[in-house]
């Protein structure tokens, strides 16, 4: 995964999204959430990536390359990303002004959001004023 110029990381994250493959129906991925910082002049926009922790054949005589990331899923975002987090197999991510539920809706709330916590199907978002909203 490489970074463009002025693009640089929000949050990092181990989340359980769904995957068919798998008993539980939920696998672990790695979650990168980026900004482009340009000023403040120019709108501020993100990314998100959705990687994926892969066991391949190691090279002769070193095992420690027995492991590679995969990128599934890396997309452009229409304001900055801030944090992400998952919640019921689902990837949730603060973007701009909106709580996204990655694919599936959108809802907008008037704060912007400086974290995001899974809490028992629901997710829970607050500010830098540490005022909580929860869905």
């Amino acid at each position: 995964m490489d970074l463009d110029d002025w693009e640089h990381v929000t949050c990092l994250k181990t989340v359980s999204l769904e995957y068919e493959g798998h008993a539980s129906g939920l696998k672990d991925y790695l979650a990168v959430s980026t900004n482009y910082n340009y000023g403040e002049d120019i709108i501020s926009r993100g990314r998100i990536f959705i990687l994926d922790l892969i066991e391949v054949v190691p090279e002769p005589g070193q095992p420690l390359t027995k492991n590679k990331i995969k990128t599934l899923y890396a997309k452009d975002q229409k304001g900055p990303v801030a944090a992400i987090s998952s919640v019921s197999g689902y990837l949730v991510a603060a973007i701009g002004q909106k709580v996204s539920y990655i694919i599936t809706r959108l809802i907008d709330i008037a704060i912007q959001k400086r974290y995001l916590t899974p809490l028992i199907n629901r997710s829970t978002c607050g500010n830098s004023k540490m005022m909580i909203w929860s869905e």
